[in-house]
């Protein structure tokens, strides 16, 4: 449910069932009262003394705009009537504050800002611009923008002349101080001759692959041209593109092993013994293994039965042992939605619908459908 922060005429849900046979109970609103936690504060009882009764054993209680002036809330309902358990639907609700967006959510027709731009609005923010002081406006230096210029250039900022004044500047002006290139494109000589450095320095490397020299070899240097189209032809850069070739490249590249503080890889692509051991033994990485088979990954149903998960109980599609009792127990400990983190006891189990059912040890809050959890 949502639950907006600060205002009034909201409803809080509640569900009260049978703790013997875990089946609603109806007609028991004069019996029903609550308490509020504002942001983990005190209890408050609720200024709507008894809930109005829904049906199926839900009741709402009718909130004050005081009562929801909190980012979080918590409701503790209760009856006084014997063996009959009441729960918040949901326990606790972060609260939403109201913005454009929450009141459009609410809306048939969304509220825009075209539709708060009235004539009116427009007109009371014009009379707000006009009145400010423009000796109070200062510039880089604090010296006052007093000038009539100025003055008489503020007086045009009004809804008549802006879109006038936008359409009007010249879109050809709008240019940076140099927008052209002064400068001197290096040559392809030069380029040759900045790379063989380059090389002769060790700041590139060919590395051990042999298809580069075959490749460069392959190219005709006439046809390597710079940015002013003299061709590459001179004695010197042809040597030194012949000297990139195969007789260069390291012979020994297929003995290299790459090996890490876990792994050792060859050109066989063998695997290290080391991978299949737990600190060098083999047995413990065997009874990790068998450990998984311990623990039963598990995930919330609420579709299967129809179910609606609550605090005490909640079923799991994946679980379809037949045998009752069968997890009796064992611990749930969540690992995802609203629960991750949060572990109980299991205390009583059933197959519903071909899936098990789980009556646990009460948690915080009910799952919803789709939450993780697993079986220890």
């Amino acid at each position: 449910m949502s639950l907006y922060k600060n205002t009034a005429s909201q409803k809080w849900i509640v569900f009260a069932f049978n703790v013997t046979d875990n089946e609603p109970l109806a007609g028991d609103a004069a019996n029903i009262t609550g308490n509020l936690r504002l942001d983990g504060g005190g209890a408050d009882a609720i200024d709507d003394v008894n809930p109005t009764e829904l049906e199926d054993g839900y009741y709402a209680f009718d909130l004050t705009q005081a009562e929801t002036n909190a980012d979080l809330i918590l409701i503790a309902p209760a009856s006084s009537t014997a063996s009959i358990k009441v729960i918040g639907v949901p326990g606790a609700q972060y609260t939403t504050p109201i913005t454009l967006a929450a009141i459009n959510a609410e809306c048939d027709t969304a509220i825009t800002d075209a539709a708060l731009a009235t004539a009116a609005n427009l007109a009371t923010a014009q009379t707000s611009i006009n009145a400010i002081p423009t000796t109070a406006m200062r510039g880089t230096d604090s010296a006052a923008l007093a000038s009539v210029a100025t003055e008489a250039r503020l007086a045009e900022l009004d809804a008549a002349n802006l879109p006038a004044d936008i359409a009007a500047i010249p879109t050809t002006a709008m240019r940076g101080t140099d927008s052209a290139y002064t400068g001197t494109p290096p040559t392809a000589a030069a380029i040759a001759d900045q790379v063989w450095d380059e090389l002769q320095s060790a700041h590139v490397t060919v590395g051990s692959f042999g298809i580069i020299a075959s490749e460069i070899a392959a190219i005709p240097t006439t046809a390597m041209r710079g940015t002013d189209s003299a061709a590459l032809a001179s004695v010197a850069t042809e040597a030194r593109l012949a000297e990139l070739d195969a007789a260069n490249i390291p012979a020994d590249v297929d003995a290299v092993k790459v090996v890490t503080d876990k792994f050792v890889f060859t050109t066989a692509n063998q695997v290290d013994s080391n991978m299949l051991s737990i600190n060098s033994t083999a047995t413990s990485a065997a009874r990790l293994a068998l450990s998984a088979d311990v623990i039963i990954p598990a995930t919330v149903d609420t579709v299967t039965n129809t179910h609606t998960p609550t605090t005490t109980e909640f079923q799991a599609d994946d679980i379809t042992e037949a045998t009752a009792d069968h997890y009796n127990g064992r611990i749930v400990i969540f690992t995802s939605g609203v629960l991750d983190g949060q572990a109980t006891d299991i205390t009583d189990y059933v197959a519903v619908g071909g899936i098990g059912q789980f009556t646990v040890t009460a948690l915080t809050e009910a799952p919803s459908n789709n939450d993780t959890f697993i079986i220890v």
